[in-house]
Parts: structure tokens; sequence; C-alpha cells
């Protein structure tokens, strides 16, 4: 027999607490949907960095994450229209600089020679071996 939820305490709620509850949800989803958008970026970046940095190892498995990160992002813009290209100008600078750290840990290797990451590079540019 398939559990159900008790709903009686959500029934004698008040319209303005019920308002209140939904609202928070909805702001605690918002959220989570950016910090996704904003991870999948950061992966993205990542591993461009890498690519440029570390070229002798490229492999069809960067090629994969580029091309899936690009994926989620384009899903998470669908599903959630406040993630717009705006929004990803907006975090742009931030999500690089951990991007830029994360790939100098894992490569020992410095980004600085690479002073920036277009739009072009990050989502349009086809990444082939």
């Amino acid at each position: 027999m398939p559990l159900r939820p008790n709903i009686t305490p959500w029934l004698k709620l008040k319209n303005r607490s019920k308002t209140v509850i939904i609202k928070t949800l909805l702001d605690v989803m918002a959220r989570a949907e950016k910090r996704a958008l904003e991870s999948q970026l950061m992966r993205l970046m990542w591993h461009i960095l890498k690519w440029k940095i570390q070229p002798e190892k490229r492999s069809v498995s960067w090629i994969i994450t580029i091309d899936n990160a690009r994926d989620e992002i384009e899903a998470e813009k669908k599903y959630s229209p406040s993630l717009n290209d705006a929004f990803v100008l907006s975090i742009w600078g931030n999500v690089l600089s951990k991007a830029r750290r994360n790939a100098e840990k894992e490569t020992n290797l410095s980004t600085k020679d690479i002073l920036e990451l277009t739009w072009e590079e990050v989502f349009e540019m086809e990444y082939s071996i």
C-alpha cells in the first residue's frame, strides 16, 4: 500500500503561511538551479583551460566532458528562463577564477598566459583531437 502524506497540517495553515512556505521553496529551488549552472560552467571552463595548457594530454574524455557540460548548461537555461546569457556573464569572472585554480592544481601548470576565455571558446568552438 503506497504511503500517503499527511496533508492535514498543510490544510490548517493560513493562506499567508502557505504563501511564505511556497515562496521559500521557490527561492531554494532557484538557488539550487543557479548553483548547478555555475558548477557546470566551472567544469566546462576548467577543461577548456586544461585543453589550452596541456595539449599533449588532450583526450576524447575531455571532449566528452566539454560537450556534456555545455548540454547541461543549455538544459538549465531552457528550464529556467532567469538563467540566461546575462546571468552567465554576471558570474563569468568569478567562475573563471575557480576554474583556473582547479586547472592549475590538477596540472601543476600556470594559466597566467590565458588572459580570458571567450564566449566562443566556451560555448561554440568545436574541440577535436
